[in-house]
């Protein structure tokens, strides 16, 4: 929600204020902190597991978030977030681009 108004503005006016540039580094770290989160979870289920010596029972419907039913719906979630990430910067990656390239 918080990027939304930046978003429109860039969409329609190809350019950013200075004040929602921090709005997109704002998203970025949140982003960045949910990431290792969540890669963290995994770790510690792992961990868990070991240390409890019940590694044996770890298995695919014993895992939290991490289930194979949850897996797809992560990567989709992640791979519109990288879509829309390139989409939105598609004319800046390509502008910089040299020439002939």
């Amino acid at each position: 929600m918080v990027m939304v108004a930046p978003t429109l503005f860039y969409l329609r006016h190809a350019r950013l204020e200075e004040w929602m540039f921090y709005r997109f580094a704002f998203a970025g770290t949140i982003g960045t902190m949910a990431v290792v989160v969540l890669c963290a979870t995994v770790v510690v289920e792992h961990v868990s597991a070991l240390t409890f010596l019940r590694y044996s029972e770890f298995g695919p419907r014993t895992r939290g978030l991490w289930r194979y039913e949850n897996l797809r719906a992560l990567l989709l979630v992640a791979a519109m977030l990288g879509a829309g990430g390139l989409w939105l910067n598609w004319r800046a990656a390509y502008s910089s681009s040299p020439p002939g390239t």
